[in-house]
């Protein structure tokens, strides 16, 4: 039996994704590995049943914890949910992507290997087809999820992840494993902004040595209408 890895507090951060939830949750609740787990929802003002529907879905799960709040934002969601985290390292997940089945033991597995702080794992896309508002939908994967751990190559330290970051963000928090003694000492999110990626990849690569998993650790939707992530004016002003 492998040896039991640091715990980890996933936080989710929700605005209006009651469609997606079955799918979200049942990411997290595949994902494989031997480690303690804390489950923390922010629901972030959201006006379509998106809180009572995680409390139903996770009903009779262990150490959860449903956060419902006025809407402020998804980086602000992010720091609330962090703030309630009790075990070592935070994975972030946002509430319309999912989670590849070992994307958090192969991040951990990242951390360990390479003693960074935080890892990042690639994106890939999953379409949500024929459903109903509301209601659970179909979920077809549009990129390979690898079944095999990913090679020592793709577990690399990256030699200066301030510069690339600068260069270009291409994940999400989703993608992100956070030792949550650096997240707090960074700063968390940056609340100024809605979005919460641009300035955390920035903080953590100017605080800390990273590691990449060059493999989906996560699957975004092709379509989300709504998602920060299509609002490209929004998204150049705030990486600017």
């Amino acid at each position: 039996m492998a040896a039991q890895q640091p715990g980890v507090s996933f936080v989710t951060t929700l605005y209006n994704k009651k469609p997606y939830l079955d799918a979200v949750c049942g990411s997290l609740q595949r994902q494989q590995g031997n480690f303690g787990r804390q489950y923390i929802f922010v629901d972030d003002g959201s006006d379509d049943g998106t809180g009572a529907e995680v409390k139903r879905l996770t009903a009779g799960w262990d150490n959860v914890t449903v956060v419902e709040q006025a809407n402020a934002g998804a980086a602000a969601a992010h720091n609330v949910g962090a703030k309630r985290a009790s075990l070592p390292w935070l994975k972030f997940l946002d509430g319309d992507d999912l989670l590849t089945p070992s994307a958090t033991a192969w991040l951990l597995d990242a951390v360990k290997t390479t003693g960074a702080g935080w890892a990042w794992g690639n994106l890939g896309k999953y379409s949500l087809d024929g459903t109903p508002p509301g209601q659970p939908g179909e979920i077809t994967s549009l990129t390979p999820v690898p079944q095999v751990p990913p090679s020592t190559e793709a577990l690399q330290t990256m030699a200066d992840p301030l510069a690339f970051f600068i260069r270009n963000i291409p994940a999400n928090s989703t993608s992100l494993l956070v030792d949550k003694a650096l997240y707090r000492r960074v700063g968390g999110c940056d609340e100024r902004l809605r979005s919460p990626d641009y300035t955390l990849f920035l903080r953590l690569a100017a605080e800390a040595p990273a590691a990449h998993v060059a493999t989906p650790v996560g699957l975004v939707p092709e379509d989300a209408p709504g998602r920060l992530s299509d609002q490209r004016r929004r998204s150049r002003y705030e990486s600017v």
